[in-house]
């Protein structure tokens, strides 16, 4: 096998790094739902607080 040219092996590089970079925006992605999900679940509280209190009124 012929050792591949300094090209060659900066593309190889190039692409190993996209993919962890792919990942990485998968990771942040995830977080952000994640987030949202809290967001959404704090507004329900909040929501849930409003009508107990207006209620308790």
């Amino acid at each position: 096998e012929r050792r591949k040219t300094k090209d060659e092996r900066r593309k190889t590089k190039d692409e190993r790094r996209k993919t962890k970079d792919e990942r990485r925006k998968t990771k942040d992605e995830r977080r952000k739902t994640k987030d949202e999900r809290r967001k959404t679940k704090d507004v329900a509280f909040k929501g849930e607080l409003c009508q107990n209190n207006i209620i308790l009124k």
